[in-house]
């Protein structure tokens, strides 16, 4: 119940009248999945884990296990009481249908919520096509929505797999490698932010103000933490 009700809290907040937001569910169809549900709006495949088999660190998975969540198709129809993973090396929305089998979702879709009921939070993502985001390379990247508003946040972790030979051993073994990229959306641009300096210049219409608000909380640019908070002052302005 506590993970449903951050669901639809976080949903509602994506559900906003001010210009530029990321997601724009103009919709209250906001349905409970059942089975049939299921199977006639996502469909899919059935997922196989061989590619897998071969690694020995890190994960494809923006989390190794299923959590409660909810799927918004084009158009802003959405359902929620899915359990879902997102494949983040392949770019894949799995999810468990009612007979526990895990399938990859076929059916394009505009976002997913992920819940994390022990921590009573969660994480918006959206594909690089409902970004705008200008590339084909990106258009079925899922970014994470860190924050949605006039001018927003956005974090690509890009996965890579990674070949690693072991001394005496004739199997290749794997790594699976994570490297954050941030973006902002402002406007109609989708920009990616290579360093912080040049996240401040993207801001130096409000220089003094952005200057001062860094100073004054010692801003460095070395953690998820700093680029959200200077992102959500900058909106303020």
């Amino acid at each position: 119940m506590r993970t449903n009700c951050l669901l639809i809290g976080m949903l509602l907040a994506c559900i906003g009248t001010r210009a530029q937001k990321v997601i724009d569910v103009n919709t209250t169809n906001f349905a409970v999945a059942d089975p049939v549900q299921m199977n006639s709006s996502v469909n899919g495949l059935i997922y196989s884990p061989v590619k897998f088999v071969r690694v020995v660190s890190g994960t494809p998975f923006f989390r190794d296990e299923y959590m409660s969540g909810a799927i918004i198709f084009p158009g802003g129809k959405a359902y929620k009481g899915f359990k879902l993973r997102l494949n983040l090396l392949d770019n894949q929305v799995n999810y468990l249908n009612d007979k526990g089998q895990e399938l990859i979702a076929t059916t394009p879709l505009a976002g997913i919520i992920l819940g994390d009921s022990a921590k009573g939070e969660s994480y918006v993502f959206v594909p690089g096509d409902q970004l705008g985001a200008g590339d084909n390379n990106l258009n079925k990247v899922w970014f994470e929505i860190l924050i949605n508003d006039r001018v927003s946040l956005c974090l690509q972790m890009r996965k890579t797999l990674h070949d690693q030979l072991s001394y005496g051993s004739a199997t290749t073994q794997q790594d699976i490698l994570t490297d954050n990229f941030y973006f902002i959306r402002k406007g109609n641009d989708f920009i990616r932010i290579k360093k912080w300096d040049e996240l401040v210049e993207l801001f130096a219409d409000k220089k003094a103000a952005v200057t001062e608000y860094i100073k004054t909380n010692h801003l460095k640019g070395k953690n998820q933490q700093d680029y959200t908070q200077l992102v959500k002052y900058y909106n303020t302005l």
